[in-house]
């Protein structure tokens, strides 16, 4: 179905390796919000709180200015200077 909450999904043994090899995993959620339709015309697994994987949001969802990439890069900005 999408938009769901990963933590109570397995990741095949994804998060076992990352902890043996200190890497961190970050795994964005999305908040159901069907104001999305208001902006992007039928992007229905994003309002369902999917992840953008192929372009529903615009071309440049898979770039750092794209909708989802923004927020994502804040993150990795916040972890890399707590380091």
């Amino acid at each position: 179905e999408g938009g769901g909450d990963p933590r109570g999904t397995s990741f095949d043994g994804f998060e076992e390796i990352a902890e043996r090899n200190r890497i961190i995993i970050m795994t964005p959620v999305l908040k159901p919000n069907s104001c999305y339709l208001k902006f992007w015309k039928g992007c229905h697994e994003v309002a369902r709180g999917c992840w953008d994987a192929y372009g529903q949001t615009g071309a440049n969802y898979a770039l750092q200015s794209g909708a989802h990439m923004r927020p994502v890069g804040e993150m990795v900005k916040d972890l890399l200077a707590s380091s």
